[in-house]
C-alpha cells in the first residue's frame, strides 16, 4: 500500500504512486506528483489562495512580469556562484526558508520532523507552524540541530505565548514569527484530520483561542516579551514596515497571506518600496508564488533578504517525504545559481534591479 494511503476515503479517490516518485523538475512537476497522493480535500487545501483566486494570480503575474535581463558572460567557464548568506543571524546555505503552511501531518506522517531534517541536511531555515508549539521538545529531542523559527499568532492569553518564546529559545530557536494579516480561513470541513505524529503521541494540546489579527501594541508586547529576534508576517505597506523598525522588529515578511487576502496588492508590486522604507534597519522577507529559483533571484534583486516557499515544500513532502523535500531545495537552489550567471553575477552581493526589466507595467529597465 502507498504510505499515505490512508489520507484516502474512498476508492474514487484512489490514485497511483509514480514508481520513481522523485522524478520531478520544477514545481509543476512535484504538484503533479503530489497530487497522485493526496485525499482531495487536502489537495484542495494545499491550492488555497493560489492562481484561482484573483490575489493569488496577481501574486505570479507580478513575478512573471519582472524580467531577468541576460548578460554575455565574461570567460568561457565560470565557477557557479556561491550562494550562502547569513538571515537573522545564522548562517545558511542560501536565502530560502521554509514557511509555515499548518499541519505538515496532512500530507506525510512524519511531518515537521522530515522537514526539519531535510533543511538540516541542506543547512536551510525551516518556519515551524504555531499547531506544533505543544509539542517543540520532542520535535527538538528528534532533530536537535536544526535551524529553525517558531510561527505564532496573537492571542490574549499573554502567559501562553510568553511560555512558548521560552520554550522555543531554550531549544536555540533561531526568530519568533508573528503572523499578524486578516484572512478568510480555509475551509476545512470536509478534510480528514491530520493524524498525530508518532513524536507528538500522548502531549496534552491546550486549547488556545488565537486573534488572525494583531495591531502594533500586540506586536510591541511580544517584541519585549519573546526574548528571541522577532520577525512580523503580513507586512505590505512601507509605512507598517516603518513601524516595526521603530519597536524593534527585527524583521518583516512581505506577504498577502498566500494570496488568500482579498483585492490585496501583489508582493512583488510592494516589495521593493517597502525595502526601500526598512532601510537595513531590519530584514525584509517575502512569500508568495515563488516557485523557483529564478522566482527567488527576482525577489533578491528588488532587495529581499530571503523568501519564504510554503506549498512546494508540502508537496514535496507528500510526494517523498525528507527525501522530497532535499530535492525541492536543491532544485530552487541549484537554479538561484545559474540564474545568477546568467545575470552576470558572481553572487548575491551584486544583485540589483539593474538585472531586472519590467514588462507591461512601466515598461522598461528598474535601474
Amino acid at each position: 500500500m502507498h504510505p499515505f494511503a490512508y489520507y484516502h476515503i474512498d476508492d474514487d479517490v484512489m490514485r497511483n504512486p509514480p514508481e520513481d516518485p522523485m522524478q520531478w523538475h520544477d514545481a509543476e512537476g512535484v504538484m503533479a506528483v503530489a497530487r497522485q497522493s493526496l485525499h482531495e480535500a487536502v489537495w484542495r487545501y494545499l491550492q488555497t489562495g493560489m492562481a484561482e483566486s484573483e490575489t493569488g494570480a496577481m501574486n505570479e503575474r507580478a513575478w512573471s512580469e519582472l524580467r531577468l535581463i541576460p548578460r554575455v558572460p565574461f570567460g568561457s567557464e565560470r565557477a557557479l556562484p556561491a550562494i550562502g548568506c547569513r538571515l537573522s543571524g545564522c548562517d545558511v546555505a542560501g536565502p530560502l526558508i521554509v514557511a509555515p503552511t499548518g499541519r505538515a501531518t496532512r500530507f506525510h506522517p512524519d511531518g515537521e520532523l522530515a522537514v526539519l531534517r531535510a533543511g538540516r541536511s541542506r543547512n536551510l531555515l525551516v518556519a515551524l507552524p504555531s499547531s506544533v508549539a505543544h509539542a517543540l521538545e520532542p520535535l527538538h529531542a528528534a532533530c536537535p540541530d536544526a535551524k529553525w523559527w517558531q510561527q505564532l499568532y496573537c492571542s490574549d492569553d499573554r502567559a501562553y505565548l510568553r511560555d512558548i518564546c521560552q520554550t522555543a529559545k531554550a531549544l536555540g530557536c533561531r526568530a519568533m514569527v508573528l503572523t499578524v494579516d486578516l484572512r478568510e480561513p480555509a475551509d476545512t470541513s470536509h478534510m480528514p484530520t491530520a493524524p498525530i505524529a508518532s513524536w507528538e503521541a500522548g502531549i496534552e494540546k491546550r486549547a488556545i483561542p488565537v486573534r488572525l489579527r494583531a495591531d502594533f501594541k500586540d506586536i510591541e508586547w511580544f517584541t519585549e516579551a519573546a526574548g528571541l529576534p522577532v520577525i512580523v508576517k503580513g507586512v505590505m505597506h512601507p509605512e507598517d514596515v516603518r513601524h516595526c523598525a521603530e519597536i524593534g522588529v527585527k524583521g518583516v515578511v512581505v506577504s498577502n497571506h498566500g494570496g488568500m487576502l482579498r483585492d490585496a496588492a501583489a508582493t512583488a508590486q510592494v516589495l521593493g518600496a517597502c525595502v526601500g522604507e526598512a532601510g537595513g534597519r531590519l530584514e525584509v522577507f517575502v512569500d508568495g508564488a515563488i516557485r523557483n529559483g529564478r522566482t527567488l533571484l527576482k525577489a533578491q534583486a528588488l532587495g529581499a533578504s530571503g523568501v519564504l516557499v510554503g506549498r512546494i515544500f508540502s508537496a514535496s513532502l507528500a510526494a517523498a517525504g525528507e527525501d522530497g523535500v532535499a530535492r525541492s531545495m536543491d532544485m530552487f537552489l541549484g537554479e538561484l545559481r545559474h540564474s545568477l550567471l546568467d545575470v552576470g553575477k558572481n553572487g548575491l552581493d551584486e544583485l540589483g534591479t539593474d538585472c531586472l526589466f519590467q514588462s507591461m507595467v512601466n515598461g522598461g529597465f528598474l535601474a
